[in-house]
C-alpha cells in the first residue's frame, strides 16, 4: 500500500519478513515411550507440527541407530537406539507414516522426524519399546 503524502510515495505496512521456525511435535517422545509388537507395525505422527507463520512443512522421519550416527546429542534430543533398527519406516517423508518393527523383543527404537518451513527446522523424537505386550 503506498501513501501520498506532498507529492512523495511512502510505503505504508511494511511487517517483519523475520521467519519463524517451526514447533515440531511427534507422538510417544522422550516422556512417552510405546510400545510395538516384535515385527509389529508401529506409528510415528508429526501431525501435531505447526508453523506460525502458517509456512507450508516438510517431514522427514529416519531411525537414530547408533551414537556414531548422532554425534552430538543437541542434534538428537531423544539419543538413539539400544539396537539397530533393522525394519522400515514406509513414508519418510510425511507427517503420518509407519514402521515395521524388528523381531527383537527387548529393542528401543527412537525415531527422530525434521520439520521444516523454507528457512528453518525443528526436530521432535518417538520412542518405541519392542515388546510382547
Amino acid at each position: 500500500m503506498f501513501l501520498v503524502a506532498s507529492g512523495v510515495a511512502l510505503l505504508a505496512g511494511c511487517g517483519d519478513d523475520t521467519n519463524a521456525a517451526p514447533l515440531a511435535s511427534a507422538t510417544c517422545g522422550a516422556g512417552t515411550r510405546c510400545r510395538v509388537l516384535p515385527n509389529g507395525d508401529g506409528n510415528l505422527d508429526a501431525r501435531g507440527s505447526t508453523d506460525a507463520d502458517d509456512d507450508v512443512l516438510a517431514f522427514r522421519w529416519y531411525a537414530v541407530d547408533s551414537q556414531a550416527y548422532c554425534p552430538k546429542l543437541v542434534d538428537c534430543p531423544c539419543g538413539w537406539s539400544n539396537t539397530p533398527f533393522q525394519g522400515f519406516i514406509r513414508d519418510t517423508g510425511s507427517a503420518l507414516t509407519t514402521f515395521r518393527a524388528p523381531p527383537t523383543p527387548g529393542a528401543q527404537l527412537v525415531f527422530q522426524v525434521e520439520v521444516s518451513d523454507a528457512e528453518a527446522t525443528a526436530r521432535a523424537c518417538s520412542i518405541y519399546i519392542v515388546d510382547d505386550l
